[in-house]
């Protein structure tokens, strides 16, 4: 991929911490299932709106023109 010496390290801690969110998110699951109880909406609310907030500032970043 042609990305910047600037934005190496970053987009690498971002892929790092990704990785970690879906192994957290499937526990999340697997716990929910286990113990036949959901989240409450609000969180699942909650966490959505960041995975919103997150896609849209890396839309931002793809959309730059140069």
């Amino acid at each position: 991929m042609d990305i910047s010496e600037k934005q190496r390290p970053v987009v690498a801690n971002l892929s790092q911490l990704l990785e970690k969110a879906k192994w957290t998110a499937a526990a999340i699951s697997d716990n929910a299932i286990d113990e036949q109880l959901p989240i409450p909406r609000e969180l699942l609310s909650s966490f959505a709106n960041d995975l919103y907030q997150i896609k849209a500032h890396l839309e931002t970043a793809f959309e730059i023109e140069h």
